[in-house]
């Protein structure tokens, strides 16, 4: 298979096999256009800033097209744990509330709700065997007292895409709120948040931005009065109105999470990478991805590796995972060929997206075939 996306437009791919799209994507050479294009505006000042907005008010607008959302609807922060942070803190818990999530999660959509343990909420998790679980196996963790279900659309540790729409289903019908990160599908696979009560992702890895910016989804039709419990001047009407010092007047589209000036050079970058995948579309980088996935594989059990993600399509997106006890000295000696993959906490994980053709695919296995079990 060849790549999608011509490999010329990419920084770093054309001498290496570039697998790491998962913990942050290969960088498009046009981002130096995009940062200058930032730098210039900034120098014209006032006029500049009109400028600033309108970048974001149009990386917005393609965000919703990938998402399904309006783009009032989204919201531009530092970082997917910054959503995550401000979503929680909008959520009046209680003692002897439950949040479930599962034991795959990115400690970012963990963390928070470890923190509430103290305040007298209980964390539920549901347990994978063999990395994988079923939306039916959530589902059982949530209650009546269930008042958060936090969950990765695709898994970052074993690849697992799950099926989100039961799991909302059964959160709203316990009147639970679902929280969806969507960091590892958004950009690769079709995402579609209209389900979901929030919906968190970074923008550095598939939507090919860069560090420094997280996209927050709320669902204002669900939940047209939910606040976060941080504020900050942007987040709010006029901030310098007659009545600032006597009351909040948060804004009424998901700029109220957006607590100051926004961090226009990673929105810059964002626009110009969300821009770039849609000349592509989602349906169709997904089923690249799904069929050079289908090759690797193929390739991985030839070997004698145990796959961690499923084998099914429509289970998985870009991450393809293999069990490997000693994940990091693998993951050095594959750099060492220039094979770039993600290696630690028990193992080596290959990410494939538009860049990505059959020749990465043979050098990683090539540069692991030394240390495969039937090697």
């Amino acid at each position: 298979m060849q790549s999608l996306a011509p490999r010329q437009d990419f920084i770093g791919v054309a001498d290496s096999a570039y697998l790491y799209t998962g913990a942050e994507s290969a960088p498009l050479k046009s981002q130096t256009q995009a940062l200058t294009r930032y730098l210039h505006e900034r120098s014209r000042a006032e006029a500049g800033r009109a400028e600033h907005i309108a970048t974001e008010a149009r990386c917005k607008q393609r965000l919703a097209a990938l998402m399904d959302c309006a783009a009032d609807d989204i919201g531009l922060v530092g970082s997917a744990s910054e959503a995550i942070v401000l979503i929680a803190s909008g959520i009046d818990f209680r003692p002897g509330d439950n949040i479930v999530t599962n034991d795959l999660e990115f400690p970012s959509t963990v963390l928070p709700w470890i923190q509430m343990q103290e305040h007298g909420v209980e964390v539920r998790l549901a347990r994978s065997r063999d990395w994988q679980f079923t939306p039916e196996e959530v589902i059982a963790q949530i209650n009546d007292r269930t008042r958060l279900v936090a969950v990765s659309h695709v898994s970052y540790l074993s690849g697992l895409r799950l099926d989100l729409a039961p799991i909302a289903a059964a959160a709203h019908a316990h009147g639970a709120l679902l929280l969806a990160d969507v960091t590892q599908s958004l950009g690769v696979v079709p995402v579609d948040v209209s389900d979901y009560d929030f919906a968190v992702a970074s923008t550095y890895k598939w939507l090919l931005g860069i560090h420094g910016g997280g996209v927050l989804y709320w669902n204002r039709a669900r939940l047209p009065d939910f606040a976060p419990g941080a504020v900050g001047w942007f987040a709010v009407e006029n901030f310098l109105s007659d009545d600032r010092f006597e009351r909040i007047n948060w804004k009424p589209t998901a700029e109220r999470f957006e607590l100051g000036m926004p961090a226009y050079a990673a929105i810059y970058a964002l626009e110009n990478g969300v821009r770039y995948v849609q000349q592509f579309g989602a349906d169709r980088i997904g089923a690249h991805v799904e069929a050079l996935g289908d090759e690797l594989i193929a390739g991985l059990q030839g070997q004698g590796w145990t796959v961690m993600t499923p084998v099914e399509r429509a289970r998985r997106a870009g991450n393809i995972a293999i069990a490997v006890e000693d994940a990091v000295a693998v993951r050095d000696a594959l750099i060492a060929k220039n094979v770039h993959t993600w290696g630690g906490d028990g193992r080596v994980r290959a990410s494939l997206h538009l860049y990505n053709n059959s020749a990465d695919v043979s050098s990683y296995l090539d540069a692991l075939r030394p240390f495969a079990p039937d090697g």
